[in-house]
């Protein structure tokens, strides 16, 4: 997307803004490091979504929401064709 921008290629990154909106709130959740520990968990297929953390655990409800988001983050992408 920064390529786009830097580009002055708004249009196609605004595209990729709103594919990624599924989960671009984890950044603003306090519990931010265990919601990209778990979402790079799911991207590399880590059955267990790469909660190995000392830190808080998620709730399932927690789990389920990010799973969702990456899940339709990645649809979206797909029918852009950014997935490699």
């Amino acid at each position: 997307m920064q390529e786009y921008v830097n580009n002055g290629e708004w249009a196609q990154a605004n595209k990729i803004s709103r594919a990624m909106n599924p989960i671009s709130y984890l950044d603003a959740q306090p519990l931010l490091l265990e919601y990209l520990k778990f979402a790079f968990g799911i991207h590399h297929n880590d059955a267990t979504g790469g909660l190995r953390t000392l830190g808080k655990k998620l709730t399932e409800a927690q789990i389920e929401d990010v799973r969702a988001g990456y899940a339709l983050a990645k649809e979206r992408l797909a029918v852009l064709d950014l997935l490699d």
